[in-house]
């Protein structure tokens, strides 16, 4: 039975007859649910227009790796932002599938990668360029050193999170001239903007902790701990004899043959302690008298102003000396002061100034 499709149709229009539909595609009827047979290769890149097959129209799964050549889809095939992380399921692109260098800084958008993206051991340091910053400074930098005395080369660096610059640096450092690793030291240091803080120093036959660029503590390779900034006052009474009438007299120890960290003011014969702790204090005097009746004296160690430790000697009348000896370990505030003193009964002398008889030694131990 032959159709009567109807007369002067439009472009879309639909009919229907016999339990079938045809719709009029501007210049004839086309039965409406049957797929042409298209031979296999006949459609290719070339038969179809950009952006003419788009996500839209492809199902879920519809197009899987068994349906793709190895090398049909390339680079240059998919725009730029054409895959996005809303388009990939979790773990579907894996190292394998990605050749090197194949993702770039260029191509991955600021934050677009954070940890949750990347799995245990997806990123090591072999797939690190040397040249990565932050904050404008290197991360991983090479481990070459010039050989002049007091170069630095930082070689890597740890950012802190506080208001300003705050950093952590892992640095090498060249300790004297040279090539070779015993001249050579491990630094870790923290900076703060621009000024070098406290730091831990690994060099080829000692250890020590400073800050800025002075070690403070070092342990050497034997074992032997020292601390070359310690505080220390080795003094003694130069000049002339010195003699005094009855009462108490600060001991003129008016010279030094060390001073470390200048503690001891030889203009009033005192130690002021820079930090608490325990300090050790020995004195020795030679004090003399030639006066008749009974000689008496006592050497003591005073802390501000009050004695802690002395000695008690008597002598007979006349001409004699006698060689006066006192230590002992104070436990002192910071900005305590120590001195030694000798209390007489009548006119006592000094004797020995300039030489070995008079000597005060103060160490923090």
């Amino acid at each position: 039975m032959p159709i009567d499709f109807p007369d002067s149709p439009t472009n879309g229009d639909l009919y229907s007859a016999g339990g079938k539909n045809w719709q009029y595609n501007g210049s004839a009827w086309v039965l409406l649910g049957v797929v042409p047979s298209i031979p296999v290769g006949s459609v290719g890149t070339s038969e179809l227009a950009d952006n003419a097959v788009t996500t839209a129209k492809i199902a879920a799964g519809a197009v899987v790796e068994a349906d793709l050549a190895t090398g049909a889809v390339t680079a240059d095939k998919i725009g730029s932002s054409a895959v996005t992380t809303a388009k990939i399921a979790a773990g579907a692109v894996t190292a394998t599938e990605l050749g090197s260098s194949a993702v770039t800084t260029a191509k991955i958008s600021a934050g677009a990668v954070t940890t949750t993206e990347i799995a245990n051991s997806a990123v090591t340091s072999s797939k690190l360029a040397s040249s990565l910053t932050l904050g404008g400074s290197p991360i991983f930098g090479d481990s070459s050193l010039s050989s002049s005395a007091n170069s630095r080369n930082d070689v890597s660096k740890d950012f802190g999170t506080t208001h300003n610059a705050d950093s952590l640096f892992k640095s090498l450092f060249r300790e004297s001239a040279g090539s070779n690793w015993e001249t050579a030291s491990w630094l870790l240091q923290r900076r703060v903007d621009v000024t070098n803080q406290a730091f831990v120093r690994f060099a080829g036959s000692y250890i020590a902790l400073g800050y800025a660029s002075t070690n403070y503590l070092i342990a050497d390779s034997s074992g032997r701990v020292y601390a070359p900034h310690q505080p220390y006052v080795h003094a003694f009474v130069g000049g002339a004899n010195f003699s005094w009438g009855s009462g108490t007299n600060v001991i003129p120890f008016n010279n030094t043959t060390e001073n470390t960290g200048s503690h001891f003011n030889t203009a009033n014969q005192t130690f002021t302690c820079p930090v608490a702790g325990r300090y050790l204090v020995i004195a020795t005097c030679q004090l003399g008298s030639e006066t008749t009746g009974s000689w008496a004296y006592n050497l003591g160690i005073y802390k501000n102003g009050s004695g802690q430790i002395g000695t008690y000697e008597t002598g007979v009348a006349g001409r004699q000396y006698n060689k006066a000896h006192i230590s002992g370990v104070i436990s002192c505030a910071a900005n305590d002061t120590l001195n030694v003193r000798v209390l007489v009964n009548q006119t006592t002398n000094l004797e020995g100034a300039g030489d070995f008889r008079n000597r005060l030694f103060i160490t923090l131990l």
